[in-house]
């Protein structure tokens, strides 16, 4: 369908080289504007087949061009597929007629297209396969646009040395160029290379240079991109003032240009200058924005970048559940949008991160977290699946029927059945209740857990106890351990721990925990990088302390030998404050 008039040759011939122009500039809004004398409905797909066939193809990839960078910009989803259509239709057209910039050019677009999902993957394999095929014949011009790009996809998949050592091979190409706005563009780049290489001088002396650049060819998209960076690279050197003051420019100039893709970048970007500054609550309230505006789009590597910011924050405020919860939902994207090699390197980046003097394994942390998720909701909605994606936030129940199915096959089997036992299990559940009014009153987490034998709830209905210390707790749960769990507290031999309900959560307070279907008693310590509460296991391998996972806390022991009289004689802890 045509939704516009049809053109005289000198009409299109000037409507494509106002769109170019705009394309060049990066101005989306110009662009569609202009595009509109040939394509009034975007909505629409177009339809150029009145015209010449180069006409056609060059039409058709200003489209894919307006649709990619739109979507991209504003954060819409389905455009950048609708821009490989026409982008695809743009090539072939190209190729028939063997024009060969043309081809390239138009493969950039649809290497953006994927990038922008994305798919780096596809990304690299576009340019490969460019540079292997066309090289050779490109004018200066294209040898630097494609120069420029391949700088792009190997900042994407963190290649920082290798966009480096490109620039110090490409110094006489550069040199030779003579369009201003590829000029931009590439220091743009240099200077992102040398902020994630971790000279932060060298990059704020890139991208100074680069926004002369871009003033000069007007583009204030290129502008906003540099002013962003350059607050990234002052706040790497330490100057957190100058940090503030361009990141708050390039806010304001994401705003005032509508990029929305932009603006949660450089929302991002504010926050790491608030994290940095140990203002965390301010910190967290910027990146929630940034985080909301990535999730309605489909730039997934702005979007994990603001998730990890987010997981900055919340670790920062001891939030170390939620930070989990956040985690999982970025190695998801990954998996699910990336590749698998990202999700690996956020996994040994969160490692280090919570606890980088142990190296503990988070993997299998964050895998018993989201099972542990899973089965709640489960049993929140009684085994219905629909309800319970609902209550995780999934966008559908197929994710979680997949998750059932390759990731968590134990919790199938006990939820296919759960439903048929669900009446037997309330009654059975409604006895339990009354048989433990007669019982003294124990933790909750007691009967909802796994026990073991090493570490065991020990009901003593008969017994009395005493303590040989002033102020016992009138609340106690007492539990069994071996000699191999309470040799940190100088205990060799099989006894009976006395847990008491704890209050607050601090160094030197020894305590039960509940981890991995396993109870760990230990002494609280603080670490003062990750700001989380911890105990070390037998294994000597640091634990987080939560409130979700605090039992009580260890206050008593009575070596089980000494406990066969009716009067059990608790003995305060050496340690115990």
């Amino acid at each position: 369908m045509i939704s516009s008039p049809i053109l005289t040759r000198a009409q299109v011939g000037f409507v494509i080289e106002a769109a170019r122009k705009a394309e060049l500039r990066r101005d989306i809004q110009a662009l569609q504007e202009i595009l509109q004398e040939v394509w009034s409905d975007t909505n629409v797909e177009p339809n150029f087949s009145i015209y010449e066939p180069l006409v056609e193809a060059e039409l058709l990839r200003l489209c894919g061009a307006f649709l990619t960078f739109s979507g991209n910009s504003a954060l819409v989803k389905n455009r950048h597929l609708r821009a490989k259509d026409l982008l695809s239709k743009s090539i072939r057209i190209f190729e028939e007629n063997q024009l060969i910039e043309k081809v390239v050019e138009a493969n950039i677009l649809l290497g953006f297209c994927y990038a922008n999902c994305g798919d780096n993957d596809t990304f690299d394999a576009i340019y490969d396969y460019l540079e292997q095929n066309y090289a050779s014949f490109l004018s200066t011009s294209m040898k630097v646009l494609m120069l420029i790009n391949r700088q792009m996809i190997d900042l994407f998949l963190n290649r920082i040395d290798k966009v480096i050592e490109l620039a110090e091979n490409s110094s006489f190409l550069i040199s030779c160029c003579q369009e201003t706005r590829l000029k931009a563009m590439y220091f743009t780049n240099l200077g992102i290379a040398y902020f994630l290489n971790e000279k932060p001088k060298l990059s704020i002396y890139y991208l100074n240079e680069a926004i002369g650049y871009c003033v000069e060819v007007k583009s204030k998209f290129m502008e906003a991109t540099c002013y962003n960076s350059l607050a990234g690279a002052y706040l790497k050197d330490g100057n957190f003032d100058e940090a503030a003051y361009y990141s708050h420019k390039s806010i304001e100039l994401s705003k005032k240009i509508k990029n929305n893709s932009l603006l949660a970048n450089c929302l991002d970007t504010l926050a790491s200058i608030h994290l940095i500054r140990n203002d965390f609550e301010n910190a967290l309230e910027i990146i929630e924005k940034s985080v909301d505006l990535f999730s309605k789009g489909e730039d997934y590597n702005g979007y994990i970048q603001a998730l990890w910011t987010k997981i900055g924050c919340l670790l920062k405020l001891e939030r170390l559940s939620e930070a989990l919860s956040e985690f999982i939902e970025l190695i998801n994207i990954c998996n699910t949008q990336i590749n698998e090699e990202t999700a690996n390197r956020y996994k040994l980046k969160f490692e280090k991160l919570i606890f980088i003097r142990k190296g503990l394994p988070i993997e299998e942390e964050v895998f018993q977290f989201e099972k542990e998720l899973t089965r709640e909701a489960l049993l929140n909605t009684n085994g219905k699946i629909v309800e319970a994606a609902k209550l995780l936030g999934l966008d559908n129940y197929q994710a979680l029927q997949y998750s059932l199915k390759h990731k968590f096959p134990e919790l199938k089997e006990e939820f296919s059945f759960k439903n048929a036992e669900l009446k037997k299990n309330k009654k059975k559940s409604v006895d339990s209740d009354i048989l433990d009014e007669k019982k003294p009153k124990t933790n909750k987490l007691k009967s909802g857990n796994a026990l073991l034998e090493k570490i065991k709830p020990v009901d003593l209905p008969s017994k009395i106890f005493s303590f040989d210390f002033r102020n016992p707790p009138k609340e106690i749960e007492t539990f069994l351990a071996d000699p191999k769990k309470l040799k940190k507290f100088g205990i060799g031999e099989t006894s009976i721990l006395a847990i008491s309900p704890l209050e607050e959560i601090r160094s030197g307070r020894n305590v039960m925990i509940y981890e991995s279907d396993e109870r760990i008693v230990g002494t609280i310590n603080w670490d003062s990088f990750s700001k989380l509460h911890f105990i070390f296991d037998q294994n000597d391998q640091p634990i987080p302390v939560t409130p979700e996972n605090v039992i009580g806390e260890f206050v008593a022991h009575c070596p089980l030998k000494d406990a066969k009289g009716a009067i059990i004689e608790f003995r305060k802890l050496a340690n115990f404050i």
